[in-house]
C-alpha cells in the first residue's frame, strides 16, 4: 500500500523494491506470485514499465489461473501508464480471452474493455464460448461480458423488434411464471410485414443470459435486463418483471436505481408491470425522489380499469406533509386525466374541490393543472372560469395568479361581465404583482379589446400606459407591441390583424414522459440515471442493416502450434469437447487415438487415427471429426512444468482434421481444453517467424544503406523573410526548403536562400554569410553581385540534425553596415526524406518498431478524408506508399540527418474521425509529427 501510494513522489525509493518483487514472481506459491505481479503492476513509474511488460507476458502462461486473472487486472493499470504499449497488451489479452478458466476470462474481458474494445474479432472467436460459460463466470465479470455482447449484438445482428407485429396472438404479459417452460421456449420466429427468424448466435445469447436473471447480485440482474431490454423481441420482455420487482426489495440505493429502469421501461412499454400496481404505491418513510419516481410509473401504468385505484390512492398523498411532493401528486392527477379521457371529469371535480383547501400553495397548483386540462376539455367552460376568477384575491401563488387570468382571457367572450371587473382589479396591484401576472394582464386587455372594444378600451389603455413604463424590460416592450397593433394611428394597418393575432385558435400542449427520452441512453448506466451524458459513456450502437455471417463465429483452431500432451486422458478430452460443443453427443475417441511410444528410440511406430461422428443437436446438423495424428515437429515444442519453466520434447501430437481446420457447427462455442490435457502452446516470435523474423530484423538494421531518399512530390513556392529590407538597410533576405538532400553531404538538407537588393543605385559586392556556433553549414555556390532593384538565388546546405532548433547565420558586409543573424527555422515535415517501400515491406518494418517508437490515436478532421494525402504532402516531405485497404493512407520516409525509419498510418474511424499511427525509432521525432500531422488534419 506504500508503494502503491508514494511510488510517483519518492521514485528513487519505489526502485530499489522492484527486484524483490521480480524473485517474487519465481515463487512456488501462485498466491505470492500474484501478489507480486499485483503491486509491481501498481508502482506508477514510467521507468519499469518494460520490467511490468516482460512480467506480464511471463505470468500470462503461468499455470495457476490465479496468477493469469492477476494478469488481466494489471493490464489496464500498465495502459494507463504508458498507452505505447498497446499492442503488445492487445496480444497478452487476446490469449487471455481464450483462456479455458472461467475466473481467468471475466478479468480478461474487463481488460478488453478498458484497453481495445474496438478489436471486434477477438469477440468473433470467443463469442459462442462466453455465452456458454456465462453463468461460471464470477458476478462482476458478468456484467462486464454482458455489457460487452449487447453492443456486440446490435453491431451484428438484425433489430427483431422491426418485423414484430403488434397484433400477434401471444399476451404481451403471461400471467404464469416466469420461469415458467412456456416463457421459455419462446418462438424464434416472428410474425410481421416480413418473415424474419432470430440469428440462432442472437437466441443463444439471451438464453445463456436468461439464467442470471436469478442471480443474486442486483448489477447481473440489471445487466441481463439492460440485454434484453435493447436486443430482445419485444414479446419477450415478460421475463424481466419478476427479477425487477424482486430487487425492489433490496437496500434504498439499489431501489432506487431499479425503480428509474422500471419508469424508463413503462414509459414505452406500460403494460409489463400492471398486475404489480400496489408495489409503486407511495411509503411514507421513502424519500422524495424516490416518490416521484413511483408516481411517474403509476402515471404510465394508468388505465380504465386501474385508474380509479390510482386517483383514490393520489388523493391519499395530498395530505402528505412534503409540499414538493404535494405539488407531483396534483400533477399526476391532471396527467392521468389527459392520458385517460374517460376520467377527466372526475380529475377536473377533484382538482376544483382543492381549490378552497387552506393551503394557498396547494390551491395555486390546482390552479396551473386546471389551466391545462381546460385547453383540452370542452369549449363551454363558464362554471370552472367564474369558480376560479373568485380566488384571484385570496390566492398569493403567482403561478396560480398567472393562470387565472390566462384561462378568463383565453374564454372571456364565454364570461364578458367578469372579464373587465378582473381586469380592473388587476390594474389596481399592477405595480406590485410578479412579471408573470402582467404579462397575463396585458394579454388580458389586449383580448378584451378584441372582443368587447366598447366598454373597455379606455381601461385597457390605462393598463397598457402601465405597462409602458415598467421596470421590466420585456413588459415595457410588449405594451408597446399592444398600442401599436392595437389602436389606429395613420397609416397603420395592424389593427385589422389584431383578432386574428391575440384570439387566434392555440393547440393543445403535448404532455409526454420525461423518462420516455432516457430511452437515448443504455439501461443501467450513470447517464441514464442522471439523464446527462458522463465521461467515458459510449452511446449504444444502432442495429445492423445487414447481419453478419455465422461463420465469422466458427471455432478456428491453430493446429500448427497445438500439440497433445504425451500423458493425455482421453476420458478428459470428452468431457471437455461434450462441455463446450453444441452437440448431444461427443467424438467416439479411444485411447488407441491417442496414446503413442513416447520414448525417442522407438519413433519408428506410427499411430492410427480414428474418427467418430457426432449425433446433431437440435440446433445444428453439422458434425465435425478430429484425427489425432503423430507428427514430427520442424521446431522443438516446449510444455510447461510446474514452476513455470520449460522443457523441450523431441515429437508432440499435432491435432488434424480431414477436411479442414474450420470447426463449422452453428451452435458450437470455442474448442478448449485443460492444461492437464491438451497444452496448445505457441512458440514465442522469433521461432515462429524462423529465418524470415531474422531476415526481417537485418535488413532493419542496414535500411540506411538499402533506401534512397528520392525526390519530394512538393516544394513550396513561396519564401518565407528572415531579414526585412528596413533592417538590412536595402537588403531582404528569405528561405524555402527544397527539401532533398546534398549529394556530398547527405545529411545536410538543401536551403534555397533569396536575396534581393531593394536600393536605386548599390551594388552589393561584399555581403558574407557565417555559420554560428552550433550551426553546420555550406555555401553550394558563390554570392555574386547583387545589382540594384534585382534579386539573387543561392543555396546553402544545413545539418539540422534532426532537431527544431534553427540554424542561425551571420550576414556582414565589410562595411558593417548590415550586420544581422538571420534565423531558418525547419519545420517538422521538412526534417523528413521521402522514400520507396513496398506494401509488404511497410507492414514488416512497422511490426518492428514499437513500444517508445510508437505515438497513435484518435482525432477528428476539419477536412474531408480525401484532401488528407493534399495536406500531408504538403506539410511533410514524405511518400505515399501503395495500400490495398480501403480509406487507409501510408507514407513512408527518414529523417535527414539520422536516417531513422518514419512510418505514418492514417485509417477511417467512424464519423469525422481518423486513426493516426507515426512510427520512428527516434522517439522525440516520432512525437513531435503526431502532434505535428494532428495539428494540420484538425485546423
Amino acid at each position: 500500500i506504500y508503494l502503491e501510494r508514494y511510488a510517483e513522489e519518492q521514485q528513487d525509493l519505489a526502485l530499489l523494491s522492484v527486484s524483490t518483487f521480480q524473485k517474487a514472481l519465481k515463487d512456488p506459491n501462485q498466491l505470492i506470485r500474484s501478489c507480486a505481479l499485483r503491486v509491481l503492476s501498481s508502482i506508477r513509474v514510467p521507468m519499469i514499465t518494460p520490467i511490468v511488460m516482460l512480467a506480464i507476458k511471463d505470468c500470462a502462461q503461468d499455470l495457476s489461473p490465479f496468477v493469469r486473472k492477476t494478469v488481466a487486472h494489471s493490464i489496464p493499470k500498465l495502459y494507463s501508464l504508458d498507452p505505447s504499449l498497446s499492442d503488445q497488451l492487445v496480444d497478452v489479452i487476446e490469449k487471455l480471452m481464450k483462456d479455458q478458466f472461467t475466473m481467468v476470462i471475466g478479468s480478461a474481458i474487463v481488460a478488453f474493455e478498458l484497453v481495445c474494445p474496438d478489436r471486434i474479432v477477438f469477440i468473433h472467436q470467443n463469442y459462442r464460448k462466453l455465452c456458454n460459460v456465462l453463468p461460471d463466470i464470477d458476478e462482476w465479470g458478468q456484467v462486464y461480458v454482458l455489457n460487452m455482447l449487447t453492443r456486440y449484438a446490435r453491431t451484428q445482428f438484425l433489430d427483431p423488434n422491426k418485423f414484430f407485429s403488434e397484433s400477434s396472438n401471444q399476451h404481451f404479459y403471461s400471467t404464469t411464471d416466469s420461469s415458467s417452460d412456456d416463457v421459455a421456449d419462446l418462438k424464434d420466429n416472428i410474425t410481421g410485414p416480413t418473415s424474419y427468424t432470430i440469428d440462432p448466435d442472437h437466441r443463444l445469447l439471451l438464453r445463456a443470459s436468461k439464467s442470471l436473471l436469478q442471480s443474486r447480485n442486483s448489477s447481473v440482474v440489471l445487466a441481463v435486463v439492460q440485454l434484453y431490454y435493447h436486443i430482445a423481441p419485444r414479446n419477450e420482455l415478460a421475463l424481466l418483471v419478476r427479477p425487477m420487482t424482486r430487487l425492489l426489495k433490496s437496500h434504498h440505493e439499489i431501489r432506487t436505481i431499479v425503480l428509474t429502469n422500471i419508469a424508463t421501461i413503462c414509459a414505452n412499454h406500460s403494460a409489463m408491470f400492471e398486475p404489480f400496481l400496489r408495489l409503486f404505491y407511495v411509503s411514507t418513510d421513502e424519500p422524495t425522489h424516490v416518490k416521484k419516481i413511483k408516481l411517474e410509473i403509476l402515471i404510465n401504468i394508468a388505465n380504465e380499469v386501474n385508474a380509479t385505484s390510482i386517483l383514490r390512492e393520489l388523493s391519499v398523498y395530498l395530505y402528505n406533509g412534503d409540499f414538493k411532493f404535494v405539488s407531483a401528486a396534483i400533477h399526476a392527477i391532471g396527467r392521468i386525466a389527459i392520458r385517460i379521457p374517460e376520467k377527466s371529469d372526475v380529475c377536473l371535480s377533484g382538482l376544483l374541490g382543492l381549490l378552497s383547501c387552506t393551503d394557498s400553495n396547494i390551491a395555486g397548483e390546482s390552479v396551473v393543472v386546471i389551466q391545462r386540462l381546460l385547453q383540452l376539455g370542452p369549449t363551454q367552460n363558464e362554471e370552472v372560469i367564474i369558480r376560479l376568477s373568485k380566488m384571484l384575491d385570496k390566492t398569493n401563488n403567482s403561478s396560480a395568479k398567472a393562470s387565472i387570468i390566462w384561462m378568463i382571457g383565453e374564454h372571456c367572450d364565454q364570461v364578458p361581465k367578469i372579464a373587465p371587473d378582473v381586469l380592473r382589479k388587476a390594474a389596481k396591484i399592477f405595480y406590485t404583482e410578479s412579471d408573470p401576472v402582467k404579462h397575463q394582464t396585458l394579454n388580458l386587455a389586449s383580448k378584451l379589446i378584441c372582443h368587447n372594444s366598447k366598454h373597455t378600451r379606455v381601461l385597457c389603455q390605462y393598463v397598457l400606459s402601465l405597462g409602458r413604463y415598467d421596470l421590466s424590460y420585456d413588459i415595457r416592450d410588449k405594451s408597446r407591441l399592444y398600442r401599436n397593433l392595437l389602436f389606429q394611428s395613420g397609416d397603420n394597418i395592424l389593427p385589422k390583424y389584431a383578432k386574428k393575432l391575440l384570439v387566434s385558435h392555440k393547440p393543445a400542449p403535448l404532455f409526454r414522459s420525461p423518462y420516455k427520452d432516457r430511452g437515448q441512453w443504455q439501461l443501467g448506466s450513470l447517464s441514464h440515471y442522471l439523464n446527462i451524458k458522463v465521461i467515458g459513456y459510449k452511446n449504444l450502437p444502432d442495429f445492423s442493416l445487414l447481419p453478419s455471417k455465422s461463420t465469422v463465429r466458427d471455432v478456428l483452431i491453430d493446429y500448427d502450434n497445438a500439440f497433445i500432451h504425451k500423458n493425455t486422458d482421453v476420458s478428459k478430452i470428452r468431457e471437455v469437447i461434450s462441455f463446450y460443443s453444441s452437440h448431444s453427443d461427443t467424438e467416439s475417441v479411444t485411447e488407441s487415438d491417442i496414446c503413442s511410444d513416447t520414448d525417442t528410440d522407438t519413433d519408428d511406430d506410427s499411430d492410427s487415427a480414428n474418427s467418430g461422428k457426432s449425433s446433431a443437436s437440435s440446433l445444428s446438423d453439422n458434425s465435425y471429426s478430429c484425427n489425432f495424428q503423430r507428427s514430427n515437429s520442424s521446431h522443438d515444442n516446449r510444455v510447461l512444468n510446474e514452476t513455470g519453466s520449460s522443457s523441450s520434447i523431441g515429437s508432440s501430437y499435432n491435432i488434424q482434421t480431414g477436411t479442414s481446420p474450420r470447426v463449422s457447427t452453428t451452435m458450437h462455442s470455442d474448442l478448449v481444453v485443460l492444461h492437464e490435457t491438451i497444452n496448445l502452446v505457441t512458440t514465442n516470435d522469433a521461432e515462429i517467424q524462423g529465418s524470415f523474423s531474422d531476415k526481417v530484423l537485418t535488413h532493419f538494421d542496414s535500411f540506411h544503406d538499402e533506401f534512397d531518399p528520392i525526390l519530394p512530390t512538393y516544394i513550396n513556392a513561396s519564401y518565407k523573410e528572415v531579414l526585412n529590407k528596413y533592417n538590412g538597410k536595402g537588403i531582404s533576405i528569405g528561405y524555402r526548403m527544397l527539401r532533398r538532400p546534398i549529394h556530398n553531404c547527405p545529411k545536410m538538407i538543401e536551403v534555397e536562400l533569396l536575396i534581393q537588393n531593394h536600393d536605386y543605385a548599390r551594388v552589393f559586392s561584399d555581403l558574407s554569410l557565417n555559420p554560428q556556433l552550433g550551426t553546420k553549414f555550406t555555401l553550394l555556390n558563390e554570392l555574386s553581385n547583387i545589382l540594384p532593384q534585382s534579386k539573387v538565388f543561392f543555396s546553402v546546405g544545413i545539418d539540422f540534425n534532426d532537431s527544431l532548433q534553427p540554424a542561425k547565420i551571420s550576414v556582414r558586409s565589410i562595411d558593417n553596415q548590415i550586420d544581422y543573424i538571420i534565423c531558418i527555422h525547419p519545420s517538422c515535415g521538412d526534417l523528413m526524406l521521402p522514400i520507396n517501400l513496398s506494401e509488404m515491406s511497410f507492414i514488416e518494418y512497422q511490426k518492428q518498431l514499437g513500444g517508445m517508437s510508437l505515438t497513435k490515436g484518435v482525432i477528428c478532421l476539419n477536412i474531408p478524408f480525401g484532401s488528407i494525402n493534399n495536406k500531408i504532402v504538403e506539410f511533410c516531405n514524405l511518400n505515399l506508399i501503395h495500400n490495398s485497404l480501403e480509406r487507409s493512407l501510408r507514407y513512408a520516409g527518414v529523417t535527414s540527418s539520422n536516417r531513422s525509419l518514419v512510418l505514418v498510418s492514417i485509417s477511417s474511424e467512424p464519423g469525422d474521425a481518423v486513426s493516426l499511427e507515426v512510427k520512428c525509432d527516434h522517439v522525440m521525432i516520432s512525437d513531435i509529427l503526431f502532434s505535428y500531422i494532428k495539428e494540420i488534419l484538425t485546423t
